[in-house]
């Protein structure tokens, strides 16, 4: 599975970053009441064959990462090979036009 992975910076909630980057993509997020990501809150939209996840960060007790951070993650999933250099442009190209995203590429 082809995956990239954006750093979104929490300047507001995570409901409300899911609509603002919902609405820069041209998706519809819904909150995540799967389980799939246990302890993370998550939102998940789909289209074609590419999931858009943004994760959340887990209540101080639960987060049992290593090296907790603050910051949300887009995640953006593919079954099939997917141009890596022409999804980053693009997402990047969306986000960037709304002030209340501030995001980085994670390697």
């Amino acid at each position: 599975m082809e995956f990239i992975e954006f750093k979104i910076e929490p300047i507001v909630n995570l409901d409300v970053t899911s609509k603002i980057i919902g609405d820069a993509l041209d998706l519809h997020f819904e909150k995540d009441t799967s389980g799939f990501y246990e302890e993370f809150p998550a939102y998940v939209a789909k289209h074609d064959s590419v999931e858009f996840t943004i994760l959340g960060n887990p209540d101080p007790e639960d987060d049992i990462r290593d090296d907790p951070t603050d910051h949300f993650a887009l995640i953006i999933e593919s079954e099939s090979d997917i141009n890596h250099d022409k999804v980053i442009q693009y997402i990047s190209s969306k986000l960037s036009k709304d002030s209340r995203i501030e995001f980085s590429i994670i390697d």
